[in-house]
C-alpha cells in the first residue's frame, strides 16, 4: 500500500495459506490482479461510491478499485487441513481501512 509511485510502501495486505497442522509454515499465495484507476464521471466512471453502516449512516469513498482472485485446488488424496488468513500491516504512523465484499452496482459496495 502506497500513495503513489513516488512514495514509499506505507504498509501491506496479505493472503496467507498454512497447513493446518499446527507448527507448519505460513505461506503467502498468488493472486491474480485486476486494477482499475478511479474513472472521472465525463468518461463514464462512478465519482463516487458508498457502502451503508446502519440505517441512518452511509459512507461515500473514492479511489481505484483492486479486484483479487485466488484459484484453490486439490488432488483426490490431499487433505484438507490448510486455513487462509487475511493479514494487513501498517507502518508507525500510517493506518487504512480494509473492507471485504462485493461491489453489486457501480456505485454500491456490499461488506
Amino acid at each position: 500500500m502506497r500513495r503513489s509511485g513516488g512514495h514509499a510502501p506505507e504498509g501491506g495486505v496479505f493472503l496467507e495459506e498454512s497447513g493446518g497442522g499446527g507448527g507448519e509454515l505460513v505461506e503467502a499465495i498468488s493472486t491474480l490482479v485486476s486494477s482499475c484507476p478511479p474513472a472521472p464521471v465525463s468518461c463514464g466512471g462512478a465519482a463516487e461510491r458508498h457502502f451503508t453502516l446502519n440505517a441512518s449512516t452511509t459512507v461515500n469513498f473514492t479511489g481505484s478499485t483492486h479486484v483479487h482472485a485466488y484459484m484453490s485446488h486439490r488432488f483426490q488424496n490431499d487433505h484438507l487441513g490448510s486455513e487462509l488468513t487475511l493479514r494487513a500491516e501498517a507502518r508507525q504512523f500510517s493506518g487504512y481501512i480494509v473492507l471485504i465484499g462485493s461491489i453489486p452496482t457501480a456505485t454500491t459496495f456490499d461488506p
